[in-house]
């Protein structure tokens, strides 16, 4: 049962906006198989000719998967603590592990811009469950080992805030988020209210 003083869990996602594209992609990703099939179908095959499609899909497929990595990224709160969960890899830690705030350069090589960070104190423990990190009352990185892993150990340090895309853009001290800093890690709250 929950506390008066505690908030409710809330769950930050991919903006609709990132769904709008990838649903485009895979529109692109069909037109371009169909197009391939014709092209199959009505010109006589030769090696050229083959190479050529295989090129053309592959590069179909490439459109229609690189979105795929951060459909289901998101941000979860509550009153344990803050958590990143993304495809390759989930970060958790405690209120009391927050340092402040900053910005960090993601290492994704699509995401070339700052984005807004929560700074920890202490470094996340790299390949820990997030439920011992929960239990423990530690900073973890959970790891799962898939082709578009996103570098975790550059997180030991900080948890970016790229999801939702308008927290990413917008001033962190307006977001809904705030509520949640000024509860549980008040110190981070004043910096916040500080650089506005």
């Amino acid at each position: 049962m929950e506390s008066a003083a505690e908030l409710p869990k809330k769950v930050y996602r991919v903006d609709l906006g990132a769904w709008f594209l990838s649903i485009i992609a895979l529109i692109i990703f069909l037109a371009m198989i169909c197009l391939l099939l014709w092209s199959m179908v009505s010109q006589p095959l030769s090696f050229l000719k083959g190479v050529q499609d295989v090129c053309f899909l592959t590069l179909a497929l490439f459109a229609f998967l690189l979105p795929l990595p951060y459909l289901n990224d998101r941000i979860e709160v509550s009153a344990e603590g803050i958590a990143y969960y993304g495809l390759g890899f989930q970060i958790f830690t405690p209120w009391t592990n927050l340092a402040g705030v900053g910005r960090v350069r993601h290492p994704h090589a699509f995401l070339p811009r700052p984005v807004g960070a929560l700074l920890f104190r202490s470094p996340a423990l790299l390949d820990v469950p997030i439920r011992e990190g929960k239990r423990r009352g530690v900073a973890v990185i959970e790891t799962r080992w898939l082709i578009f892993s996103r570098k975790p150990h550059t997180y030991t340090a900080c948890l970016p805030l790229f999801v939702p895309e308008s927290l990413a853009r917008g001033n962190l001290a307006q977001h809904e988020l705030a509520l949640y800093l000024s509860r549980y890690a008040p110190w981070v709250f004043a910096e916040l209210v500080q650089r506005v």
